[in-house]
């Protein structure tokens, strides 16, 4: 399979070709990412950045952004019978993948069933509120629009332009399309005469049911980075007036019995604009770049300000259940980028403790690579979540990662790989958040490693002194005995200091710094 990517100007494309870096390799998969306009230095860093190997970046001299324009080139490069088109931020979770090809073939195409919104937004009513849903007995509600198309020939193609669940707030994907590459070019794949953003894929679909005759299936699930509309390319119109005009261009079409795109003339027209070079780099651990910044001597922790100590053993701030529970809520960004480094850190025999399960995705990814899995969470949902699944490797544990029980309520007393996305999340106090890392210090096994995310530092409930610096991590690692290590894009990895530096990870340079005397609140 063929992934094509078009981009300009996005930096997501580090992040998502990281995040994606499992589903990639797990299968014979090309990557494309074509350069429409946009700065090819520019493109070629975050190619590196990301650490994916073998990345093709094709380089189209164009005045402006053409969606349809760099997919069609990238058509024309792309060397399987199956193409993927995929957004520059786009992650595609679970096995997306595999469900999408077990169900294309010569009758059929493939675009992705649910994409979740990386920020998720209030339901669109309060009738589907999670209040109203309490009891889950209606476990979705889908909004379906759709356009009926009749010919004069008699035909009619009843096209799909819009699918919500307004229970989970997911929506369907059509622009992320699986086909064979024969059949697009059938039809001469995209229009690049439509202009900025709106109906360039529904276009595309329309054709392939009209002409072709092929079935429509709807199969797997992504995450969309969200973002506003600032980020698309409008060429000066508003979104809506750009997806009316391209609708009312593709109708003038139809009418007219043309039903074809401009692949030839875009091959044609840029023969000569076309530049290519593959990406093969040895990714962020070779880049002495990614460092964390320097710690000078007498630093003062940015969360030094908090409370020194919360006056009881188990303490966590959590305004309400509801914070607690991502059962029903996709992996962040940052979880997918963690579990891309985990990949290559773990064997059959490994043990791994996870902080905060959600909808134990982490485990049905990785149970049946690893030992064991453990999780814990303070969501008496994400447990019977856990529960369910009957995996005999994985169990869940009721429990406050701050208490001074943790590891008492563990099944395991040692890990190979801690997962904690947001180490000062629901953080208490001073007190408890040097605890925490002590004791992660105690449950790492020889050569273990605590993964975290950088993005992961600035999230936390409560006040702003809770959101962690990259020098606020060194300095709670080295009071736990630990060294700070960058293992993957956006990712760090946190290792006793008697353990060796692994091979693949770069190590944070803290420079020659006094390390500050040891607070009263600091045990």
């Amino acid at each position: 399979m063929s992934v094509l990517i078009p981009w300009y100007e996005r930096d997501e494309i580090a992040l998502t070709l990281a995040a994606n870096e499992p589903s990639f390799c797990a299968r014979d998969i090309e990557i494309i990412v074509i350069n429409c306009s946009g700065s090819s230095d520019h493109l070629s860093e975050l190619i590196a950045a990301s650490g994916l190997q073998s990345v093709r970046q094709l380089d189209i001299c164009n005045t402006c952004f053409n969606k349809s324009l760099a997919l069609n080139i990238g058509l024309r490069y792309a060397r399987a019978p199956l193409v993927l088109t995929l957004d520059a931020d786009i992650i595609v979770l679970s096995d997306g993948f595999a469900e999408m090809i077990n169900w294309i073939d010569e009758k059929s195409f493939v675009t992705t069933e649910w994409v979740y919104e990386s920020d998720q937004r209030p339901a669109e009513s309060e009738i589907f509120t999670s209040l109203a849903m309490v009891n889950d007995f209606t476990t979705r509600l889908v909004a379906t629009a759709v356009l009926d198309f009749s010919f004069r020939d008699g035909t009619t193609v009843c096209h799909q332009l819009s699918r919500r669940d307004l229970v989970d707030g997911l929506r369907a994907g059509p622009g992320l399309l699986l086909a064979r590459k024969a059949d697009l070019i059938a039809i001469q794949a995209y229009n690049s005469n439509l202009d900025g953003w709106g109906w360039e894929d529904d276009d595309v679909l329309l054709r392939l049911q009209h002409v072709l005759g092929l079935r429509r299936h709807q199969k797997g699930i992504a995450l969309h980075l969200s973002h506003g509309d600032d980020r698309r390319i409008l060429h000066r119109k508003n979104r809506r007036l750009s997806d009316r005009a391209n609708f009312a261009a593709c109708c003038r079409n139809y009418n007219d019995n043309v039903f074809v795109g401009t692949y030839v003339t875009d091959v044609d027209a840029t023969l000569e604009q076309v530049a290519e070079s593959s990406k093969s780099n040895l990714g962020p651990a070779s880049r002495p770049n990614d460092a964390l910044p320097l710690v000078s001597g007498g630093y003062v922790p940015s969360f030094s300000s908090g409370l020194p100590h919360c006056g009881v053993s188990d303490g966590t701030r959590v305004a309400s259940p509801a914070q607690l529970d991502w059962s029903r809520k996709p992996p962040s960004r940052d979880q997918l980028l963690i579990e891309a480094a985990m990949g290559k850190l773990i064997s059959a025999s490994s043990g791994v403790l996870h902080v905060g399960v959600g909808d134990s995705g982490l485990a049905r990814r990785f149970a049946c690579r690893v030992g064991y899995v453990d999780g814990i969470t303070l969501s008496e949902r994400e447990i019977s979540v856990a529960d369910q699944l009957r995996m005999a490797n994985y169990h869940g544990v009721m429990c406050n990662k701050y208490s001074d029980r943790l590891i008492s309520l563990l099944p395991h007393k040692t890990y190979d790989v801690i997962v904690d996305n947001n180490i000062a999340s629901y953080a208490c106090c001073q007190f408890h958040l040097n605890a925490l890392m002590r004791v992660y210090s105690k449950l790492l096994g020889a050569g273990g490693t605590l993964l975290t995310a950088e993005q992961g530092l600035h999230w936390s409930v409560g006040d702003e002194c809770w959101r962690l610096t990259q020098c606020d991590l060194c300095y709670l690692a080295e009071n736990a005995g630990l060294f700070v290590t960058k293992v993957g894009q956006s990712t760090y990895g946190l290792r006793r200091k008697d353990d060796p530096l692994p091979a693949t990870s770069c190590p944070v340079d803290l420079g020659s710094r006094n390390v500050p005397e040891e607070r009263e609140w600091i045990v």
